[in-house]
């Protein structure tokens, strides 16, 4: 039997995400957020949770406009190599690759699938997910 429309089903909270209240001094009080009294692991715990819901949305639009409002965030680097940029393991993840006879083009990102995200620190908190290009070579 479905449930009334009325009704919601609570859910465990997500622990990578702070619960604020409306009432939380950092959100609304003089001394909160802008006077740098808010604790910055904040922002890199909200931007892995926007870009994992990023990572479950269609629209390529919208999945690159969550991200570049990330950028907004002072804690954190979005992560989001445009094509060309050179493969880096220690911040991409490579999950295919994409074949090429442009030997310029080897070992270079050929598409950005999901931005990643480094935290203040330079910590990268979640790769991007990236198709590298590879040279193919004829066979003899």
């Amino acid at each position: 039997m479905p449930l009334p429309e009325s009704s919601s089903v609570p859910r465990p909270p997500d622990p990578r995400v702070p619960v604020l209240s409306p009432t939380a001094p950092e959100v609304s009080e003089p001394g909160g957020a802008a006077h740098g009294t808010r604790d910055p692991d904040i922002d890199a715990a909200v931007a892995e949770a926007v870009l994992d819901v990023a990572d479950r949305i269609r629209s390529a639009h919208l999945r690159r406009g969550l991200a570049q409002a990330l950028t907004r965030l002072p804690d954190v680097t979005v992560i989001a190599p445009p094509a060309g940029t050179p493969f880096d393991p220690d911040r991409h993840e490579a999950v295919d690759t994409v074949p090429t006879d442009r030997p310029e083009l080897a070992d270079t990102v050929a598409e950005n699938l999901m931005a990643g995200l480094a935290d203040r620190t330079g910590r990268i908190v979640r790769p991007a997910r990236v198709t590298v290009h590879v040279v193919e070579r004829e066979s003899p």
